[in-house]
This record gives C-alpha cells, sequence and structure tokens, in this order.
C-alpha cells in the first residue's frame, strides 16, 4: 500500500515554487536534486536565510513540507513521499515532529527498495535528540544559531560533499532518461545539470554568501559575458522548452530532447 501510495501521490503534491515543481515532474525512478528541509517552525527562518543558499550552490533544490501542498490533504503522506523523492534529507531533530521525521528518513536510507543515491543530514542541539541506535554522523548546533558560524561552515561542508557524491549521476540522469523515452524529464534534468554546471564555473555562490542565487536568465547572460557559451540564442530556446514543458504541459519531442540534452553534455565536457 506504502509502494502505490508513493508511486501515485507525486501528481497531489503541488509546490509553491518553480524549482521544486521541476523536480516533482521528473518520474518516480529519476534521480531528482530535492533536498527536504524538517525543521521546527522556530528555526527555519533561519534555515531559510542561511542554509538554503548553501544547498543551492551544492546544486539542490531546497523544499520543505510547508511549501508543498498536498491536494489529497494527506500530511503523512506527502511527508512519506517528499522523502521518497528527495536526494537529500536535512533533519533538525529539535522537536518530536522533526524526530519523527528523522525515524521515516533514516528508514528509508537503509530500505533495500531505495532507487537513487540518497542521504540524510542530521542535526540536533542536545544528544537527547538522536534515535536509538545513533545514526553514524551527525551535525551539533547551538540555541543561539545566529551566533553559531560554526554550524554553517558544517553543513554547507555536508551539503557541497553530498552534491560532489552524487555529482557523477547527476551528469549522467539526463542522457539516461532520454534512452527511456522519457523526454520531457530528460529536458528537465538536463536544464538543471547546466544551470549548476554554470553556477560553479561561475563561483556565484561562496559559502559566506546569505542571498538567493541569480535567475536561470541572468545566469545565462552572464555566461554569455564571459563567453562560457557558445551560442546564447540557443540556450534561451532550450530555457523556453523547458519552461513550457513544466508550466504549460507542453509536449516534449525527441528531437528536441536529443538537441538540448547533447547541447548540454558539450557544455559540461568542455571543463
Amino acid at each position: 500500500m506504502r509502494e502505490y501510495r508513493r508511486e501515485h501521490a507525486g501528481p497531489t503534491l503541488k509546490p509553491t515554487e518553480e524549482k521544486p515543481l521541476e523536480q516533482f515532474l521528473l518520474p518516480r525512478d529519476a534521480m531528482t536534486r530535492l533536498c527536504l528541509f524538517a525543521t521546527p517552525l522556530d528555526v527555519l527562518p533561519f534555515y531559510r536565510e542561511r542554509i538554503f543558499p548553501l544547498a543551492e550552490e551544492a546544486g539542490f533544490v531546497p523544499v520543505t513540507a510547508a511549501d508543498v501542498v498536498d491536494l489529497a490533504d494527506s500530511v503523512s503522506a506527502k511527508i512519506d513521499t517528499l522523502i521518497d523523492r528527495a536526494a537529500v534529507v536535512v533533519v533538525d531533530a529539535a522537536s518530536t515532529a522533526t524526530q519523527i521525521e528523522l525515524g521515516l528518513a533514516l528508514a528509508r536510507l537503509k530500505s533495500e527498495t531505495k532507487r537513487h543515491l540518497f542521504e540524510v543530514i542530521v542535526v540536533i542541539s542536545d544528544l537527547s535528540q538522536l534515535p536509538s541506535p545513533w545514526p553514524a554522523e551527525w551535525i551539533n548546533r547551538s540555541s543561539a544559531l545566529y551566533d553559531d558560524s560554526g554550524f554553517v561552515e558544517r553543513i554547507g561542508e555536508r551539503l557541497l560533499a553530498a552534491g560532489e557524491g552524487m555529482g557523477l549521476a547527476q551528469r549522467h540522469e539526463p542522457q539516461r532518461l532520454f534512452s527511456a523515452n522519457e523526454f520531457r524529464a530528460a529536458v528537465i534534468s538536463a536544464m538543471a545539470l547546466l544551470e549548476t554546471t554554470l553556477r560553479r564555473r561561475l563561483e556565484i555562490l561562496t559559502r559566506d554568501r546569505v542571498r538567493r542565487p541569480m535567475s536561470t536568465r541572468q545566469l545565462l547572460d552572464y555566461a554569455q559575458e564571459l563567453q562560457l557559451i557558445d551560442d546564447p540564442v540557443a540556450l534561451l530556446e532550450w530555457n523556453k522548452i523547458r519552461n513550457d514543458a513544466v508550466h504549460a504541459g507542453r509536449t516534449v519531442t525527441r528531437a528536441e530532447a536529443k538537441m538540448i540534452v547533447e547541447g548540454v553534455e558539450r557544455i559540461v565536457n568542455r571543463g
């Protein structure tokens, strides 16, 4: 029953922002870039301001349960599906609710049925918050979060390491989806790979910066200025195809998907 719900719950989840929406349009067996944050409400603003940009720097799309509307109106099913679709789950186990979510995430980590690379980053402010048996690793934080620069650095390092560890698999995902005739998913995956690659090459985000990253259009314009891309008109066309597929349900043809997947591969392989 749980597997059936996971398989079919995706269409009932409606993210309120564009980037998570793209990831939910991928098939369930696809490797997403979702980084699910499960935090107590009182510390969520801190995570949005200081930690979400680090997740984006690492190539992930941060999301919380509050950012997703469940049309089936089932909180437990929503959390389970989010964990099932995520590549990384960051759990701040300082509340009873997030300790339950930590248990669900660790259970999936140990599951033999997980379909792709998956990581759980555990954050605690007290050892009593750890489940038994204890996870292999965790990150301590102070209750005075805004004064704990060491915590920001540590979690940034873990997110970056997770991104680098998943990088090779993410790099091959657009071609895998194209070979499976998942043309819309291949385009979404390829454009996400392109954005992540350009951000890293441009070094737009560093660990001491807290503002949200450039939009896709700004990113492409900046990459053109620095001559990192040869054909900006083509990239704008690819971006429009992706946007129409995500927001208007436009069908992506095999030829379009092939053009975009192979074009992104050329840019990524350039260096």
